[in-house]
């Protein structure tokens, strides 16, 4: 017999609708006005569910079962926009930005992470300095210190330092990470850029207890790690996997994981707080004789598996697993029956009422995405096959779980990620034992270390040996399927409403069958229909476009020459650097399958006219820099467009002289003086003019 159930199991699944709508809302729509209504709106509601319970038989509010749950939507839909209201800091009228002063007190609230010499974190404004004295303030500011690395801010910190705030950086070119919103879905909005002189620590140890001693615990033992796993790319995934410690990981092993659909291990989720629940599990099983022990091994479990969220970083994915974890522990020590779903959208309410940005998450969208997936399409697709042979049938009950998560996840991680790993059930089944192994032998190491002084050093070479074996085993195996042919398939970014109804198509099709509707049938497949319409057309339409795209770096050059699917690239970065990972990839996974790079990079005193002149069809391109000031041509050379770089020291009028342009490009590696003197004489002369520094990369169409 099939379980059945019943509605009043899902009381928290349909509680969690009002609060995600009132969160989209209010990000939505973010003023002081809607939360004073809100505040309102929300006391107003709450007197009214009292008045109905207290008079639920003398007004025969029975006869409108509806109304209690009306009022109750309303309460939690006010309640969700009050409180995700007030969390956004820059509508509060003692947000810092919104107070002019000279100097700030911030507190160190994350974390410093140090890479190439800058230290950045986040912070908590706390006061604003200005001729009138000190004012109280709010909100986060991002935080970024040129340092020598002798002394550094650390978690709790105060310090003083200049209102030197900038703006964060919009994605200059085409498909980039959008890393201001990224940050503003964090509640930053602001940065500020200093060097060790221009601040002040003037207070210590101001943050949370815990926390501070969890962060000092982790720094420990990702040393422990570092000294004892002599591989130091193994120590940064060692570290990553079992902390949760953003570690330097090269571009190798990131593409690996990309590649074949496992980077989930990469960021600490329910499967490691799984694991570390098991542990403790099987450890204190010897507490089940009576119900006060019981009690005893639940304030343990919990209390561990919240431990280890906060050493990981209380990330939204393992939060959302320790929530569950939480609520399964104690249902199942008072033996009250538990519906997975409804466990679910009660850990997805706590969280939100707790952080409503959250919702923003990639992770917190895909961990939920995917347990979801784990309780309605795991059951489904196992029971498709039986085997008799325990081998086999272990083998598909792993398929069958990477599969559930994989079509639960799928629009998102499409609209995120723009690539669909291929070869992600074969990856995913390798390193589900590898990767358990490696999580009881890290567990286990750091157990160890902790008793550092009482055991032989031998005894944690031997096992740091052995954890960088596991390791690099797990590392070359995906780095061998991520090489394969055809290891992932990328997709353009077309934008959230194409993604939202592949989401809509799926969702559809999974109702028509569970409820063998034809109705939603055929809703599904009319979906499916306009999806690979719209795909075929846009795909035609990029096969025959032709574009030049001069990319806004801010210390390098690369120009890309799109024809199809075709693109040749000239730039000066290589393929293994962050800046091309990050403002160049994107764009030629979206437009391009065949790439080929030209090197820009020129020799000093010398001109190679292949690296300064460029023709696409009849569009024709000259860079100039400081190499062509000792060269005079014996006529004006004509261009369509004239690229200034490398900060040359040239006059626009003298330049008119020698070279003919329709337009003016200006990069980023020119100074900010430079590009000054430029624009006012362009202005002048009434030259057509476009730079790119701090502004998005420059696009022309020859062919569309």
């Amino acid at each position: 017999m099939k379980n059945v159930i019943y509605k009043g199991e899902l009381v928290f699944v349909r509680v969690l609708t009002p609060v995600i709508g009132a969160i989209i809302t209010a990000l939505l729509f973010p003023n002081l006005l809607l939360l004073s209504i809100a505040i309102k709106g929300s006391l107003v509601s709450l007197a009214t569910l009292i008045i109905l319970w207290y008079l639920y038989k003398a007004l025969d509010i029975y006869f409108y079962r509806w109304l209690p749950g009306c009022v109750l939507h309303i309460f939690l839909f006010s309640l969700g926009l009050s409180i995700t209201l007030s969390e956004i800091d820059s509508i509060q009228p003692d947000y810092y930005a919104k107070i002019r002063g000279q100097a700030f007190m911030i507190r160190v609230k994350s974390e410093p992470r140090l890479a190439n010499g800058l230290l950045r974190f986040e912070s908590q404004v706390l006061k604003v300095f200005n001729e009138t004295g000190a004012k109280t303030s709010r909100g986060k500011l991002l935080v970024s210190i040129r340092t020598d690395g002798k002394s550094n801010p650390k978690y709790g910190d105060d310090l003083i330092i200049p209102n030197k705030l900038a703006e964060i950086d919009p994605p200059y070119n085409p498909f980039e990470f959008d890393y201001k919103s990224y940050l503003k879905n964090q509640g930053l909005e602001k940065q500020v850029f200093l060097n060790v002189a221009q601040y002040r620590v003037i207070g210590s140890n101001k943050g949370n207890g815990f926390v501070s001693s969890a962060l000092r615990l982790r720094k420990k033992l990702v040393a422990g790690f570092s000294e004892y796993i002599k591989d130091k790319e193994a120590a940064a995934l060692a570290s990553t996997l079992v902390l949760g410690y953003r570690a330097e990981l090269s571009a190798e092993i990131i593409t690996a994981y990309s590649k074949t659909g496992t980077m989930h291990v990469l960021s600490v989720s329910g499967m490691h707080v799984l694991l570390v629940f098991s542990i403790l599990t099987v450890l204190l099983s010897f507490l089940d004789k009576n119900v006060w022990l019981r009690v005893l091994k639940v304030m343990l479990i919990i209390s561990a598996v919240w431990f280890y969220a906060m050493l990981t970083g209380f990330s939204s994915a393992v939060c959302r697993a320790a929530v569950m974890c939480t609520i399964y522990v104690i249902g199942k020590t008072f033996n009250r029956r538990t519906n997975s779903y409804n466990t679910l959208a009660a850990s997805a309410l706590l969280l939100l009422l707790y952080n409503p940005f959250f919702l923003l998450d990639a992770g917190f969208q895909l961990s939920y995405l995917a347990v979801a997936g784990l309780v309605y399409l795991y059951p489904k697709i196992r029971h498709l096959f039986f085997f008799k042979n325990r081998i086999i049938d272990t083998i598909w009950t792993g398929a069958a779980v990477s599969i559930a998560a994989q079509v639960a996840t799928l629009p998102l991680s499409l609209y995120y990620f723009h690539q669909f790993p291929l070869y992600f059930l074969i990856a995913n089944l390798l390193i589900t034992v590898p990767i358990q192994v490696v999580m009881y032998i890290g567990i286990g190491f750091l157990i160890l270390f902790s008793f550092k002084a009482s055991i032989p050093i031998s005894i944690l070479e031997v096992v740091g040996w052995f954890l960088k074996l596991c390791i690099e085993c797990i590392d070359s195996g995906l780095i061998y399927i991520g090489k394969l042919s055809f290891s992932s398939l990328s997709f353009y970014p077309y934008g959230a409403a194409y993604y939202f109804a592949f989401f809509i198509f799926t969702l559809l099709l999974m109702i028509s069958i569970q409820f063998k509707n034809k109705k939603t049938l055929f809703l599904s497949l009319l979906a499916f229909a306009f999806i690979s319409i719209y795909t075929s057309f846009e795909q035609v339409k990029r096969n025959n476009r032709e574009e030049v795209i001069i990319y806004s770096l801010r210390k390098n050059r690369a120009i890309a020459f799109f024809r199809g699917d075709e693109c040749l690239l000239y730039t000066d970065l290589q393929p293994h650097q962050k800046n091309y990972s990050f403002s160049i990839q994107p764009s030629l996974s979206a437009f391009a399958s065949h790439v080929k790079i030209v090197n820009s990079t020129v020799t000093p005193d010398s001109i190679n006219p292949c690296n300064y002149f460029f023709s696409f069809r009849n569009w024709r391109l000259m860079i100039w820099d400081n190499r062509w000031n000792r060269k005079h041509f014996n006529k004006s050379i004509k261009v369509n467009t004239l690229l200034l770089t490398n900060n040359v020291k040239i006059d626009l009028r003298k330049l008119m002289d020698e070279i003919q342009f329709s337009l003016l490009l200006i990069d980023a590696t020119n100074r900010e003086y430079r590009i000054k003197q430029w624009v006012e004489q362009a202005q002048k002369l009434g030259i057509k003019y476009y730079v790119l520094k701090h502004h998005p990369a420059f696009r022309i169409v020859i062919k569309s």
